[in-house]
């Protein structure tokens, strides 16, 4: 205001009164002067009373200078016009508790979700791993020639690497050895994973005891007491948590360990599975190991780079003076969260679909302050008109908005605690099993919500602010409605896009929902009905074969004895749990030809003769495995139909030989096998099947008994315990129950994403709803006059709410088309993880787009009808 205002007695007056008025006290002086003037311009101004425009002008005059002369004494009170500006939000919210709860209600949807996402994103993939210069830690993996990955190093090569590099590259370079042995000397015999390191592992990663010591060199010496190191959790488990448990004494496959030590259950290393750690002596494993995973640090200023370098040429050199070629090499990486196929593309969908459901929660709030904005217009122009500036009318309403963000992130903060909790039940145990962090809400999470939060407000916030700063008029209805207009068309605008954003999951959430169910009705290939299954490790070492033969011979004889038994056998792998793979073979056939596998996963399996009968899996083509094939006869295998096609592209696979490497010995084809799904019903990644005899074959240690029966499964479990424990009382049971649960949890992934999807989906939907209907009710109720009015002229009320109903549909299909159209565009992204359909699948697409129509048309279906039974002689009156 120019100073001229307050020249004259009626200044000083004014300036008198600005001087007794605290600063502090100014909001609550204008929103008093604010709403009055509001209310009284709604009241008269529109109803076209001269008198009080004349009225209006001199008390807004004279409220100016009040307002300038106050404005003058504060402007340095920064703090204090913060606070004045929290309580004047804080009024805001309370004049109006339904607009309020319903922008905190959505966007607490949004944020919550988003915590929750984040608050599982963060330890499985973010978080870096908790060891000490995490960045110089290394391991040293076998490569094949053909690029499969390994790891873990051969003995001899570990040792050459460790002498030629140490310490020019690595300042230090230690070995470990996963094992899987049985312990006894607990309450219950159980097999635990261990892990075997050289003494100094332990402290190059970080390992502080939490009770005891960590092994150190003599414990590696010849004759020196066998000592063990317990995790935390396997403490608790076999020993209750008591400190008296160090010096006692576990068995592990019939060696006394006694325990020195219990580490923290934040050490986990390669993951939580392991239970405990041995020490490894180089010259003389307790344990017959193939190779060593080698960890390293790189030297300080050394790079990943330069070490696979200096690896590289000693690789090279230990080919050169080899007598016979090597053929490996060995790749430097750095420790990382070792995943499963597939985790970082489902995360990474997961966390573009919470990210919508934010985005859709902003939008929807951006749409209710925008149509609230307007109802608001009298009263910020009375605020214009009492001096404030536009910069200041800003401010007020941000403030406003990110006090309403702030509360949707509080109350975010706790659905998002539900979610955590009912998301780590559905997390697959594969996922959990490589944090090496607290799935929680913590404080970094608080964090991230608080950021989340202030960036919400600010993004549907500052829009709808500008606009109402910069449009602050006192106008006519004529006005009104003009920019009533504006209002509509760009809260149309927002709603296209929170339909767009809708399309989006609900394409996704319809592709994996057709996924899934193609999923559960694919033909295992056996029949897993009636089947109960249960996995044992009897031998103490690979070699240590004729006590296990004498042991299953004797559980199968008197499994076979109880009643309701019809059958029993052996193998060291089920569907979908094979026991082992190869990868990126060349196979060669008798004749020469040779036939690359490439990335797919080749799955071989020793079986006893009886396997097939009793899994019910037909033999389709020759014959299955004989008690005649012994060691002394050519080696035999049963391939499934993809397989002989690979091999054999024409004529029939029977009596034709073939083998895996060439190092590997022929293989006698006896028969063709229907196609069992051995990875689960989603096998892409190995469709192939290879049975070999288990008379010609050394089985793995790990042996699976699968038990036909025409009784319920689940009471014979209880029988089957029964007669291990009476043939070996220290024999652990792993994995005993339905063959159909087994196999059920292969499905844990999927069943994990689109529970996720659905609900963020529906969520989303929900939002995308009420946006429609806000939308649509506020057209309506500005367009009263116009609808009365055509209705006095003769349109029908059915004709109301046909042009109401289409309005809303107009804005459906045309986010629908957009959504539709970004939905596609990214598919590459969800390709990988659907089965049996294409991206571009049209019953679904139409389905989705089905519903996504019936939701927008049911959310302007109130509207319309109150847009039917408008009155047009109450409207007119009205007018």
């Amino acid at each position: 205001m120019s100073a001229h205002i307050y020249e004259g007695p009626g200044g000083r007056i004014i300036g008198a009164i600005a001087r007794l008025v605290p600063w502090s006290e100014r909001a609550d002086w204008s929103d008093e002067w604010c709403a009055e003037l509001a209310h009284a311009h709604e009241r008269r101004l529109l109803r076209g009373d001269a008198a009080w425009r004349v009225a209006l002008s001199m008390r807004l005059r004279c409220v100016s200078a009040l307002s300038d002369a106050l404005w003058l004494r504060g402007r340095n009170g920064g703090t204090s016009m913060l606070i004045a500006d929290l309580k004047s939000a804080w009024r805001a919210m309370r004049r109006r508790p339904g607009f309020a709860a319903s922008i905190v209600v959505t966007l607490s949807l949004g944020i919550g979700g988003t915590t929750a996402m984040f608050s599982i994103i963060d330890p499985l993939m973010l978080r870096p791993l908790p060891y000490p210069e995490v960045a110089r830690l290394v391991e040293v993996h076998t490569i094949h020639p053909g690029g499969a990955a390994y790891e873990g190093v051969d003995v001899e090569v570990w040792k050459t690497v460790r002498t030629g590099l140490l310490p020019r590259v690595f300042d230090r370079f230690e070995a470990g050895a996963p094992l899987w042995p049985k312990i006894t000397g607990t309450f219950e015999p159980v097999e635990a994973r261990a892990h075997a390191f050289t003494p100094g592992a332990l402290p190059l990663l970080g390992a502080r005891p939490k009770l005891g010591r960590l092994f150190v060199e003599s414990d590696t010496a010849v004759g020196a007491p066998l000592v063990a190191v317990l995790s935390e959790t396997f403490w608790r488990r076999v020993f209750f948590g008591d400190p008296a448990a160090l010096g006692r004494t576990l068995t592990l496959d019939g060696k006394a360990f006694t325990v020195i030590g219990v580490l923290p259950a934040s050490f986990k290393y390669p993951d939580g599975t392991v239970a405990l750690w041995i020490p490894l002596p180089v010259e003389r494993p307790l344990w017959r190991v193939n190779g060593f995973e080698a960890i390293a640090r790189v030297r300080e200023g050394v790079t990943r780079e330069s070490a696979q370098l200096e690896v590289d040429a000693l690789t090279r050199r230990m080919g050169e003076g080899a007598a016979v070629p090597f053929y490996w090499n060995l790749s430097v990486k750095l420790i990382e969260n070792r995943f499963g196929k597939g985790v970082p593309d489902l995360l990474g969908l997961l966390a573009g679909a919470v990210a919508c459901v934010l985005l859709i929660a902003c939008v929807n709030a951006a749409n209710l302050l925008l149509v609230h904005s307007t109802g608001r217009q009298t009263e910020l122009a009375v605020r214009r008109s009492l001096g404030a500036t536009s910069a200041r009318l800003f401010r007020q309403l941000v403030t406003e908005t990110l006090v309403l963000a702030v509360a949707g992130g509080v109350l975010g903060v706790f659905l998002a605690y539900a979610g955590v909790r009912a998301i780590i039940h559905l997390l697959p145990a594969s996922m959990i099993e490589y944090t090496h962090s607290t799935i929680g809400v913590d404080g970094r999470v608080l964090a991230f919500t608080a950021v989340v939060s202030l960036l919400t407000g600010v993004v549907f916030g500052a829009g709808p602010a500008l606009r109402a700063a910069r449009h602050t008029r006192l106008v006519s209805s004529d006005r009104t409605l003009t920019a009533s207009a504006a209002v509509r068309r760009l809260g149309g605008m927002l709603v296209v896009i929170e339909l767009a954003l809708s399309m989006m999951l609900l394409v996704g959430a319809g592709l994996l929902g057709r996924s899934f169910v193609g999923l559960l009705a694919v033909d295992p290939g056996y029949q897993p009905q009636g089947l109960a299954v249960l996995r044992i490790n009897h031998t103490t070492s690979r070699d240590d074969t004729v006590r296990a033969e004498l042991f299953y011979g004797a559980l199968k004889e008197r499994l076979l004895a109880s009643p309701g038994i019809t059958g029993v056998t052996v193998s060291d792998g089920l569907p979908p749990r094979p026991s082992g793979f190869r990868s990126r073979l060349t196979l060669e056939v008798e004749s020469g030809e040779k036939r690359l596998l490439g990335d797919l996963r080749l799955p071989d399996v020793v079986v006893d003769h009886d396997y097939f009968a009793v899994l019910g899996i037909p033999i389709i083509a020759g014959r299955s495995f004989e008690r005649e094939d012994t060691r002394s006869s050519p080696l035999s295998a049963i391939i499934d139909p993809e397989f002989a096609a690979l091999l054999w592209p024409a004529g029939s696979p029977i009596g034709r030989r073939f083998r895996i490497a060439v190092d590997e010995p022929w293989l006698t084809v006896v028969g063709v096998a229907g196609d069992v799904k051995m990875m689960g019903p989603d096998d892409r990644a190995a469709p192939y099947a290879l049975y070999l005899a288990a008379s010609q074959q050394t089985p793995w240690r790990y042996r699976w008994v699968a038990v036909r029966t025409r009784e319920d499964v689940g009471a014979l479990q209880v029988d089957i315990r029964n007669v291990v424990r009476s043939l070996d009382p220290d024999q652990p049971i792993l994995d005993l129950g339905p063959a159909e649960a087994l196999f059920g949890e292969s499905l844990q992934k999927q069943r994990f994403l689109l529970i996720l999807m659905v609900v963020f989906t529906m969520v989303a939907v929900i939002l995308a709803a009420i946006g429609v209907y806000g939308v649509v009710a506020y057209m309506v109720a500005q367009r009263t006059r116009e609808i009365g009015l055509r209705i006095a002229l003769g349109a029908t009320p059915l004709s109301m709410v046909a042009a109401v109903l289409g309005s809303g549909l107009t804005l459906a299909v045309t986010g629908g088309l957009i959504g539709l159209a970004a939905a596609l565009a990214l598919s590459r992204f969800l390709s990988s993880l659907l089965f049996g359909i294409q991206p571009t699948d049209v019953p679904t697409l139409a389905l989705v787009g089905g519903i996504l129509g019936l939701v927008a048309g049911a959310a302007t279906l109130v509207p319309a009808i109150r847009a039917g039974r408008t009155s047009p002689l109450e409207t007119l009156r009205g007018g």
